[in-house]
């Protein structure tokens, strides 16, 4: 009879864990927000994951749900979860430009300099997709924390280009050629082939904070 219940608790607490993820991806309301507290006090793991390998957090970061949020972290959800892209919270965050649900993982503890899969920081997307009042949220932050731990920022060289029409970051190459930063090229004046929307577009320079070391 104990393996039983043993077994049957087991089952429970993963049919209540998915029906969370699947609550954290709603839009905020009261009735969610009811869901996901009755899900949590049930058992229901806080950090599970689905096929995407994104967790109860990301996904309510994606929605912009910052109830769901805050029940999520005070119930212990890790702060700097990674998708199978490696983006984390607040990356999504950063993404659609929510700075109440900046300032909540922020304050949670989010590592500032975590890097996706593509070498991106939470600021770099904050740029990128031109959420400019989120990413001075994030800049602030970078360097409160910076000071409060004795870490030095510095502006690195240039590491990337972005699409003025659509955002899209290519890493170096654009319309196939390898762009050397070092030649002294206008790239904000140029137009050139974006392989993201297809458009003959200019490009603009990304700079962002990075830690080098204790001072």
């Amino acid at each position: 009879m104990a393996l039983w219940d043993k077994l049957f608790g087991r089952k429970r607490r993963r049919e209540l864990s998915s029906e969370l993820l699947k609550a954290s991806a709603y839009s905020e309301s009261n009735q969610v927000t009811l869901r996901i507290r009755e899900l949590l006090a049930g058992g229901a793991d806080a950090d599970s994951i689905d096929e995407e390998m994104e967790t109860p957090l990301m996904k309510a970061a994606w929605a912009s749900n910052l109830h769901a949020m805050k029940l999520l972290v005070a119930a212990g959800a890790k702060i700097d979860c990674r998708n199978w892209e490696g983006k984390t919270p607040l990356m999504a965050s950063a993404i659609s430009g929510n700075v109440a649900a900046l300032d909540i993982l922020v304050h949670a503890g989010a590592n500032l300099y975590e890097c996706c899969d593509s070498g991106c920081t939470a600021g770099y997307y904050a740029l990128l997709t031109q959420h400019h009042e989120a990413a001075g949220v994030l800049r602030k932050a970078e360097e409160y924390r910076a000071e409060a731990d004795g870490i030095q920022l510095i502006e690195p060289p240039l590491c990337d280009v972005a699409c003025v029409n659509c955002g899209g970051s290519f890493n170096h190459y654009v319309d196939g050629e390898e762009i050397d930063f070092g030649d002294g090229r206008d790239l904000e004046r140029e137009t050139l082939l974006c392989a993201r929307c297809g458009n003959k577009a200019r490009f603009r320079m990304i700079f962002g904070p990075m830690p080098v070391g204790r001072r």
